[in-house]
Formats: C-alpha cells, structure tokens, sequence
C-alpha cells in the first residue's frame, strides 16, 4: 500500500533518486495521522516551514491533498512506519518495513 500511496506522489519512471524521495515522504505522510493531534499538528508545522524555507508553499495544497488521500484511501490502516527500506529489483521497487500497529487489540480483526 505504501509503494501505491508513494506513486501518487511520483511515478516510477521518473527514475530512483525520484522515487526514492517520494518514499520518504509518503512514509512522513502515512505516519503523521496517527500521531497524536499535537504532534500531527506540530509535524504540519514543520512541513509547512520547510516549504516556505524554499519558497515552495504553492505545494502545501498537494500535502494536504496527500493526507486526505491517506485518510480516505487507507482510514483503517493504523500501521505506523518505523523502520524501512527501498530496494529495487529486476521485478521492480520492493518496500520492506518495520510497522506498529496502533489498532487497539480489542478492534483487531483475528
């Protein structure tokens, strides 16, 4: 889901150091609604000045376009991201991940 999630951001024919980027922040972005609502904020925030730092705040229309996606594409996915890695093979890009789910064990599905 995340690689599909990353391609909304960047294609895979843009090349690896492209999609490489795209990963990271498809990964920043999947993570931050489950954060709690002042850390999601604050992670906003700095998203925010980071965009403003290099002049592109026209782009913080396509992040938030990107966290509705999340939430309306992936509402119940409650795994959070901690640890990955993106390796490419002949097959194509293999996204290997280390994840928390943060679904309380009463709502798990068995």
């Amino acid at each position: 889901m995340l690689l599909e999630f990353a391609q909304e951001i960047a294609p895979l024919d843009d090349g690896p150091d492209v999609f490489d980027r795209a990963v990271d922040l498809a990964v920043l972005l999947w993570n931050s609604p489950l954060l709690p609502e002042s850390a999601h904020a604050g992670n906003l925030d700095q998203i925010r000045q980071w965009l403003a730092n290099k002049g592109l705040l026209d782009l913080q229309v396509e992040i938030m376009r990107l966290l509705e996606l999340r939430q309306t594409r992936y509402p119940t996915d409650r795994r959070m991201v901690m640890d990955y890695q993106l390796t490419y093979e002949p097959q194509g890009p293999r996204f290997t991940a280390t994840s928390v789910d943060l679904t309380p064990p009463e709502k798990r599905l068995s």
